[in-house]
């Protein structure tokens, strides 16, 4: 249960393994996700340790919500994507020390990033290897359901809407490596 506004909302939420199952699984509504890494895995090593809390006994890293179905906002962009379209991607990548390239050739001053197509198809095995979905549907109000998991569990690849804790010299030193 997650409570918002004084009220109890029930978010049942379902184990998706990206190394195991296959993403069609995934509903295809709206809803919000936790990933976690799986059991005896770890990010990349950094100066500034972040600090975990658990979803199911695994450490939480991120999360999100999608209003274009959670499908496609896993499977698609953080799974398969780039990291262009990915938060999460670009974190990870970042940590791995992937080089940031300009996403578009036509634009190459615009700001948006993204990495080599050798590291973004590393980074999505990476990520079926060693990470682990939650995810629920949700009918109303997903961004404060959002909010109130990112307050709850203080995600260290989550950069927006953070609380001020034990994570945010790992958040600072995560933000440093994205620019």
């Amino acid at each position: 249960y997650i409570n918002i506004n004084n009220q109890s909302i029930m978010c049942n939420y379902i184990k998706f393994d990206p190394k195991h199952q296959d993403f069609g699984r995934i509903s295809s509504l709206d809803g919000v996700y936790i990933i976690a890494l799986r059991e005896g895995c770890n990010i990349p090593q950094s100066v500034i340790k972040p600090s975990y809390r658990l979803h199911d006994g695994l450490r939480v890293l991120y999360v999100g919500q999608t209003k274009q179905g959670l499908n496609s906002r896993i499977g698609k962009t953080h799974f398969n994507g780039t990291a262009g379209k990915s938060t999460l991607r670009k974190s990870l990548g970042c940590l791995f020390g992937y080089k940031l390239i300009p996403r578009s050739k036509n634009n190459p001053n615009d700001g948006k990033t993204t990495f080599e197509t050798c590291d973004e198809e590393r980074l999505s095995k990476w990520m079926r290897d060693n990470l682990i979905v939650f995810y629920a549907t949700v009918i109303n109000d997903i961004e404060s359901v959002e909010n109130e998991l990112i307050h709850s569990y203080s995600p260290p690849l989550n950069l927006q809407q953070v609380p001020l804790d034990d994570n945010m010299g790992f958040r600072t030193y995560l933000t440093s490596l994205r620019k």
